[in-house]
Order: C-alpha cells, then structure tokens, then sequence
C-alpha cells in the first residue's frame, strides 16, 4: 500500500513564479549562476546559496541553518507564501520534446521502511549523511523524490479531466519549458486520491534515492513530529517516466589497457559496424566502443534469459566483461577514471573531450526501460551506478516541504 496526504506546501507568489523556481544548484556553470545572484533577487539559490558558502570555513550546521534564514527571508518578503490550508498538486512539465504529468503529495515515510518503496540504485553513507543534516537544520526539503507506480486507468482519466481546467499557476522557463500546477484542496478529490493510492501495492524509486533516504533517517531520528513521518514526493505513471542512459568516458587509461580492452572485446561482442562517425545502440544488447577516433557498435554474445537476470543489463555486463577485468574498475561511483555524461543530450557534446584526448575510451549504452528498473528493484538487486538517467526533474524551489511549524 502507499499512503499518501496532503500537506501545507510553501511556494513561490504568483506574480513571482517563473522568477523563484530554478534548476539543481549544481546544475548550474559559475558564470551562470553567479549572473542569477546577482541579477534576480527572487531566485530560489538565494536561498539554497548558503549551503555552498565557506565550505572549509563554516560547519554544515551553520551553513545550512543559513539556508533556513534565508528561506525565512523569503517567506517574510513575500517572495514565498505557504498554503491555508493541506493540499495536493497536480503538476505538468511540458520540455520541447516530453510531456510529464504527476501528483505532488506527501508519502508515508514508514512505506519506505516497511518495504512497500522499492529502490533500485545503492546509495552513498556520506551523501545520505549531508542532506539529513540539511533536512536536520535548514529544516526544508525543495526537491521531491520521483516516484513511479503502474499505470492506472482511473487516475489517467482523472488526471485528463483536470488538464481541461484553468491551472492556479503557470509559467515558461528559459530552457523552453512549460509548467502548469492545479492546486488539488476539495476533501473529496483529496480521499479518493488516499483512498486509491492506499491499494496501490509498491511504489518505486525512480529518480531520488538519497533524498528518499536521508528523509527516512531523519524520522527514525525524530520519530514524533508529524512532518518528519512523511517526506515530500512526485509521483507519477510509469509511462510517464523517460529513462536515457549515461555517456561513460574514461581517461588515464594506458596504451596497454586499450590494447588488451580490444583483445576482450571479441569474446563477449560481435563488432557489428565502425565508423569514423558517432554511432548510437539501436536495441538492448548492443554498446557503442569509442576509441581512437573510432566508433564500434558491439553486440552481445551472451544468451539473454526469459527470467529477470541482473547480468543481462548492458551495464552489468560492460562492467562483467571489461571495466573490471580490463581496467579493474571495482568501485565505480569513486574510481576517478570514470566520468558520467546524461545521455538525453546528444553524444556531440562529449566529441571534443575526446578529440582533444582528456579522455581515451567512451561507450554509449542502449537506455534500460521502467521494467528492467521494475524487475531490479522487485529482484531487491541494485544496477550499477549510472545505469539510468531519469526525467522528468523538478525544480527546485517550486514547492516547499516544510520540516517546522
């Protein structure tokens, strides 16, 4: 079961929107982001700003509870309202390319726990460790974890007949995105969405598996207060949710390990092709080999099972087959060697990386799709670090999950 509630959510004023709201923080260049600081007063880094500041200097307590004031500032300035009442949100995100729609809500932190929140991907002690210090002191969380669930007729038709309605906010970015936001308040419409998502069996991590964490440490840590027993989250269908793959691209690799990474190759792929030209996998199975200026789509040998088979994904086996054996790649999520580049934008962008030789050696994977995801988390393994890169991504500063009164 998945219980889920509505909550008094802060968010930007209306006449403010499409100021306050913006990416990650570390989504952003230095130049851009030092530009936003200095030039619109009403973005959300402001408030998130403190947290980066005097990083030898300052404790994560003291920088982080920065970002309580700050967010204060915000509220009093009116630049950040919160809700009169509990409420939840129906959410669109329109990219040039996708259309996302989902149900912003509180979850139950003790699903999570109590395994009806499945997960997919390890997390790190440290990174879970940070954000439950910044939920601990800057006592706000801006960024809800994703959350997948099968597709359900009457939620779709739901959802459809809500779109036909005029949205309580609206707003463009300058990334050529739309977002919408139907506020969700009538206690009918509120019970029937618990009431449904109370039969729904599993829910799934897609994308937010620290935060979802660390928000699960901080309740075991202050278990009484009401809104430490719940954490903010998106949900939305699983045909619903874009998954691409990563880019990897390996550098400090010797002569003689490329050398013997291609005596490998043929005993676990065909080459198919190579080409001078970027070539992408067309199908599961298949890994695109860049190296010396060269392209090779590879094709796996290996017998796929008609059962879930952890082994089968392409990117265990790229670490079976050569990242370990080759290069003795073990830890991936803190070998330096490796890099990690989303695969939703076009393979172009790392091209120059690799002909100015900062790099030796890339692969370009087939992306896995929501029910390897499924069956990994359903199996309770976990896929290699960077084995998908998730949309849709909230921004951040949107809606506000409160951790005080």
């Amino acid at each position: 079961m998945a219980t889920i509630q509505p909550f008094k959510a802060y968010r930007p004023t209306p006449d403010k929107i499409a100021l306050v709201s913006c990416r990650a923080y570390d989504d952003y260049e230095a130049g851009e982001l030092g530009a936003i600081l200095a030039y619109n007063p009403f973005s959300f880094l402001h408030v998130l700003h403190p947290a980066y500041l005097h990083l030898q200097k300052n404790t994560h307590a003291k920088r982080f509870t920065a970002v309580h004031h700050q967010f204060l500032d915000f509220v009093e300035n009116q630049i950040l309202e919160q809700e009169t009442t509990e409420v939840m949100y129906l959410y669109e995100i329109q990219t040039p390319t996708n259309s996302f729609t989902g149900i912003v809500a509180a979850i139950a932190i003790a699903d999570y726990l109590q395994g009806n929140i499945l997960k997919h991907e390890n997390t790190l002690e440290y990174r879970v460790d940070l954000f439950e210090e910044f939920l601990e002191h800057a006592k706000i969380n801006s960024e809800p974890v994703l959350l997948t669930y099968p597709d359900q007729t009457e939620i779709r038709t739901w959802i459809e007949m809500q779109k036909q309605t005029s949205p309580n906010l609206e707003f463009s970015t300058t990334n050529w995105e739309k977002h919408r936001l139907w506020k969700i308040e009538t206690i009918r419409e509120l019970e029937w969405l618990e009431n449904y998502f109370a039969v729904i069996p599993q829910l799934y991590i897609a994308d937010g598996h620290h935060r979802m964490e660390s928000t699960a440490q901080h309740y075991l840590r202050h278990p009484d207060g009401v809104k430490n027993q719940y954490g903010m989250a998106f949900l939305i269908a699983e045909s619903q949710v874009k998954i691409h793959s990563f880019y990897r691209l390996l550098h400090s690799i010797t002569e003689e390990q490329m050398t013997e990474m291609w005596k490998q190759i043929p005993l676990h792929y065909r080459v198919l092709q190579s080409s001078k030209e970027i070539i992408y996998p067309k199908q599961k199975g298949q890994v695109v080999y860049y190296a010396n200026q060269e392209f090779h789509l590879l094709e796996s040998k290996k017998e796929f099972s008609s059962k879930f088979d952890i082994k089968d994904l392409d990117s265990q086996q790229l670490l079976d087959n050569l990242l370990q054996p080759v290069l003795q790649m073990y830890d991936l999520r803190n070998d330096d060697r490796i890099e990690y580049f989303p695969g939703n934008q076009t393979f172009e962008s790392c091209l120059s990386l690799l002909q100015n030789k900062t790099y030796q050696i890339a692969f370009i994977l087939y992306p896995n799709n929501i029910n390897d995801m499924i069956a990994v988390a359903n199996a309770n393994e976990i896929m290699p670090p960077k084995s998908t890169y998730i949309e849709p991504k909230f921004r951040s500063g949107l809606i506000v999950y409160p951790y005080f009164d």
